[in-house]
């Protein structure tokens, strides 16, 4: 993990200054972060590096970093996709690490994607509509 920390640190100074010497908009934080696990990723397959762990966790704060980002860009109602988005991104990252696991992935992901988009196709039905909105004001209102 030292290994990941040290590289998400040199990547954050580098990143600052070429940010600040540039016309350039982006979140250093989150190009560190990411730039870290795709180094570590082509590392763990060339046979340099081997904490999937470390990967794993950093891949993580990816995911969360640009749903975030997603739902500060997107309309309101478009945050019933969250919860297929973060499955579907979790799974991606897990398969970069170990793919072994495809197909039941894949019924997963695509139950979860057709019974989202079922719901927000109906989500003007009455008998939908309050399970509709619960499902947009979970992350926004707590």
């Amino acid at each position: 993990m030292i290994i990941a920390l040290l590289t998400i640190t040199v990547l954050f100074g580098t990143l600052l200054v070429v940010k600040s010497i540039s016309n350039a908009e982006f979140c250093v934080i989150c190009a560190s972060v990411s730039g870290t696990w795709l180094v570590l990723l082509g590392l763990l397959y060339a046979g340099y590096y081997g904490n999937q762990l470390a990967i794993a966790i950093l891949l993580g704060q990816s995911i969360v970093g640009a749903m975030y980002r997603l739902k500060g860009t997107l309309p309101d109602r478009l945050s019933v996709f969250t919860l297929p988005y973060v499955l579907t991104a979790t799974a991606a990252g897990y398969l970069l690490l170990a793919a072994e696991e495809l197909q039941y992935l894949l019924a997963l992901l695509i139950s979860v994607w057709l019974g989202t988009v079922l719901l927000y196709t109906y989500r003007t039905n009455e008998r939908v509509e309050s399970a509709f909105d619960e499902m947009i004001a979970c992350c926004r209102d707590w």
